[in-house]
């Protein structure tokens, strides 16, 4: 519920590691920087005064006296003469803070932004107070509930001076050189952040939290085994890469639902602003996340698929819509509706956990109902797309992504209608999914911005980047039809002449044009700073462009080139991966990769194969199935 981090940047990068200097530890809801943290606080031991402001408290700090691990985390402020340690429950922390010497020590505590408060009750010797900073997709009066206990008496000195978001600093009343905190964290109240801190840590001092978070992070990550050499020069740093991979599938969605006193789960909602019954899950881009993490998910954790499922369907419940992207409440972020696609893929595998005719009410409303005009919620362009076949680049930005995405998301939902026997809706959707014909370009042979009135957008550039793509251009863009390739293939002229797209897709220098985004974004730099031409694997339009050869018969061709992505772009280091993480999406095409089948069009039973990267891979799932795997 509650992600805890070293902190280097108080603003939304958060933790950067090249930065010299660290701000303490921050208690964050952050699912990427591109959307901002939300209810987050900082922790920072000090030993004297409290500076004005972070970056006068700021410390340096050094790697080599660094250590972070899923279950702890551990660092030396040089300038306070301080070591922190950490480690987390699901929604609370432990930190322990070991200082030189006693004199002056003390811990900050304060919100990041305003409104935020922290108090002190010095009678019960507990903090308590609230994190409201966020960066949209709440209700009025939102914030993350914070109730903390110290292993020793303390008194609080005057509000935090620099604390613009209302800090205040504990100091033992007697000298200590060691001192532990106990932080709660909560969305419904203190009273429930207080029952949290009882619930997960109790009287237990930091060893036993470790240790109990060590073994919940064993029975996970354990649940995973793969061996590498065949494939690869470096087998230590895949199986490094392996296991990284299989701890950042695990970060997100985030849980927000509590237990309350009798075991029963409850959420505050971001949608509506009051406390209901059930399970709650947040932070997720479905445009990012249907590709790889959330069918990997229905693979091997089917129970904990259905749960998600009931989670998103919360804020169907509570708004009226189901998210597009959700930090905490909805957000307009990308394009299309693609937890269409993972709520069709749990409906048709049969999943269990939620109902599937709730379910299937809410994905369709998506396809046959417009949604808000400010894209939070629903399909902007819809009422063109239903009129024209697609959406008209003069009147809707990203065009051509949107025309593609809706056509897939109407394929998996007729998939589900045809399981549920809605038999008129699924025709209908199926017609649809073919709207993705009316952007293909013969002429230049890729997917082109088309206006309302049936002309081309002008002038062409198949290296230009935005205005009818989003993240992208045509070469990225054009073959995002997962659901029908054979299609594809015709447009193309054959498969043979797809394929050929496909190679020269590798070798056609990464140029790119900066279009309407007026400059050089990360994306574009992504791609030109590794030696695969125009395939992008920094972002995720590109992650199926391998599996199409597999496809459509050239399995070796995948095979060659993904056991090279991985080798090249999955290193354990800090700059191993080459682009975004976007909650565990590119991990756990990783992930994929070892096992040798890819989610293509999950929906519609094509998961393409290939050689494995791994030599053997074992994955227990949590329902007590049978092993899946190979070796």
């Amino acid at each position: 519920m509650t992600h805890w981090t070293p902190q280097t940047d108080t603003g939304r990068l958060v933790y950067d590691y090249r930065a010299a200097k660290c701000v303490g530890v921050r208690a964050t809801h952050s699912p990427s920087p591109w959307m901002g943290d939300y209810g987050h606080f900082t922790v920072l031991p000090i030993i004297g005064d409290a500076a004005p402001n972070w970056s006068a408290l700021a410390s340096g700090f050094l790697h080599d006296q660094e250590i972070a691990c899923p279950a702890y985390y551990r660092v030396r402020l040089l300038r306070h003469r301080v070591e922190i340690e950490l480690t987390a429950t699901m929604g609370c922390a432990v930190l322990r803070f070991v200082f030189d010497s006693p004199d002056r020590a003390g811990v900050v505590i304060a919100g990041n932004e305003a409104p935020s408060r922290m108090g002190w009750d010095p009678d019960g010797q507990a903090l308590f107070g609230v994190a409201g900073g966020h960066c949209g997709g709440v209700p009025e009066g939102f914030g993350c509930h914070v109730h903390a206990k110290v292993d020793r008496a303390v008194y609080a000195e005057k509000p935090w001076s620099g604390a613009k978001a209302g800090g205040i600093v504990l100091r033992p009343t007697q000298p200590a050189r060691t001192i532990e905190l106990r932080v709660a964290t909560s969305f419904i109240d203190v009273d429930q952040a207080k029952l949290n801190l009882q619930r997960e840590v109790g009287d237990l001092g930091f060893d036993d939290v470790l240790l109990r978070s060590c073994e919940a992070w064993d029975r996970e990550l354990g649940r995973h085994e793969a061996t590498f050499g065949r494939h690869t020069d470096q087998p230590d740093e895949a199986a490094v890469a392996y296991d990284t991979a299989v701890y950042r599938t695990l970060l997100f969605p985030r849980t927000f639902h509590e237990p309350d006193a009798r075991g029963q789960d409850r959420h505050y909602s971001a949608y509506d602003g009051r406390v209901h019954a059930g399970a709650c899950y947040t932070d997720n881009g479905f445009w990012d996340t249907h590709r790889t993490v959330m069918p990997w998910y229905a693979f091997t954790r089917p129970r904990f698929f259905g749960e998600l499922v009931e989670g998103f369907l919360a804020a169907y419940r509570e708004s009226g819509w189901l998210p597009k992207w959700c930090s905490p409440g909805h957000r307009d972020c990308m394009c299309g509706t693609h937890i269409d696609v993972v709520i069709s893929e749990a409906i048709c595998r049969g999943v269990s956990g939620f109902d599937p005719h709730e379910a299937y009410a809410a994905i369709r409303k998506n396809a046959f109902e417009p949604g808000s005009e400010d894209g939070s919620v629903g399909r902007l362009g819809l009422e063109d797309y239903l009129r024209l076949g697609y959406v008209p680049a003069d009147r809707v930005p990203y065009s051509v992504c949107r025309t593609l995405d809706f056509a897939y998301c109407d394929a998996c939902i007729a998939q589900a209608a045809r399981v549920l026997g809605q038999e008129a809706d699924a025709s209908a959707l199926e017609a649809r999914a073919q709207n993705y014909r009316r952007v293909w370009d013969g002429s230049v042979g890729f997917m082109r911005g088309r206006n309302a009135d049936g002309s081309w957008l002008e002038p062409w550039d198949e290296f230009g980047w935005g205005g009818a793509y989003i993240e992208g251009g045509p070469w990225q863009h054009s073959w995002t039809v997962p659901h029908d390739v054979g299609g594809l293939a015709s447009l193309c002229g054959g498969a043979d002449a797809l394929r050929g797209r496909l190679a020269s897709l590798l070798t056609t220098p990464p140029y790119f044009s900066v279009g309407h985004y007026g400059g050089e974004i990360h994306e574009m730099t992504e791609m030109a700073a590794v030696d695969f031409g125009q395939y992008a694997h920094s972002n995720q339009p590109s992650h199926h462009l391998l599996w199409l050869a597999a496809e459509l018969g050239d399995a070796q061709f995948t095979s060659r080139h993904v056991h090279r992505v991985c080798r090249e772009l999955y290193r354990p280091t800090p700059d191993g991966l080459a682009g975004d993480e976007d909650n565990g999406e590119m991990s756990a095409w990783f992930l994929w990769a070892c096992l040798g089948r890819y989610p293509l069009a999950p929906c519609h039973g094509r998961f393409p194969e290939s050689t494995p990267f791994a030599d053997s891979m074992r994955v227990q799932p949590d329902d007590g199935g049978s092993p899946l795997g190979h070796g």
